[in-house]
């Protein structure tokens, strides 16, 4: 078994070394431990590609060689039917599912965008078996810095130096469905549009700041599944300040243990 997040001291502190700016961390875009920018079209299913992207990560961290899990194997097993695909599942979900189910290889169960019949025999490749979460929506203060906030947002960094992490990103659809460009995105202008909003499962690769018409914004360096052409080739920088009183990112989920399969008797 190998583990990430804070028990897995070695690489934080390998991290921590190697990135002195502590204001920003961008290692992971930079050494290919990221795999290529996904699409999920008209899969309702972003959930799936948040959660596998982060273990296929994790993966590469520890072995030094790229693996694509299926997320059509997961979407397949959380959703049953049309109502199930409208109302769609969680990162929560899926990272129960894997835990108790585990993860497929692509090759064997190729993403088709939409859900289909179970049945099919799955070759588990490998299982979460410890992963946790960051609510960090329950400590904003109305119009009043959060101590607890900056707290849990350092903890939410040295997890990324870590490794990165799935997160809840409130999905603001007139603003974001076309997004682009490398600007830092911090929510819409007018609050009712958080009436209308829906949740998006992302991941988490860094963090920065910089300065925005004098004033210095904090922002996370997000990974989409929406494709290259979206967003900064498949990226966004999410403002970390509240708008209107709600995060944009409202949660961050990590996954702190992963084991590899075990051969069955008899096999290689």
């Amino acid at each position: 078994m190998f583990h990430f997040g804070t028990n897995s001291t070695n690489l934080s502190e390998q991290g921590t070394k190697q990135t002195k700016d502590t204001t920003s961390f961008d290692k992971w875009r930079k050494n290919d431990t990221l795999n290529f920018i996904k699409d999920q079209g008209n899969g309702n299913c972003c959930y799936a590609f948040a959660v596998c992207d982060v273990i296929e990560a994790l993966y590469f961290i520890n072995n030094g060689e790229p693996i694509f899990l299926s997320v059509q194997d997961i979407y397949n097993h959380l959703i049953k039917n049309e109502t199930d695909d409208i109302e769609g599942r969680t990162i929560r979900d899926a990272l129960k599912f894997i835990s108790e189910n585990g993860c497929i290889l692509a090759h064997t169960c190729p993403y088709e965008q939409r859900f289909k019949p179970t049945g099919y025999p799955r070759e588990v490749f490998l299982r979460i078996e410890t992963y946790d979460a960051i609510d960090l929506q329950r400590v904003v203060l109305p119009k009043k810095k959060s101590i607890a906030l900056e707290k849990l947002e350092k903890n939410v960094e040295e997890e990324i130096r870590t490794a990165p992490v799935a997160a809840q990103l409130i999905w603001i659809e007139g603003d974001l469905k076309d997004f682009k460009g490398s600007d830092i995105y911090s929510g819409p202008r007018n609050a009712d549009a958080f009436l209308d909003a829906g949740k998006h499962g992302v991941v988490i690769v860094g963090y920065g700041e910089e300065k925005v018409k004098k004033k210095l914004k904090k922002y996370w360096i997000v990974k989409n599944s929406h494709g290259k052409d979206w967003g900064d080739l498949g990226y966004i920088k999410i403002d970390r300040a509240p708008c209107y009183g709600q995060l944009l990112i409202e949660a961050v989920f990590l996954v702190r243990g992963v084991a590899k399969e075990k051969a069955k008797d008899g096999e290689a």
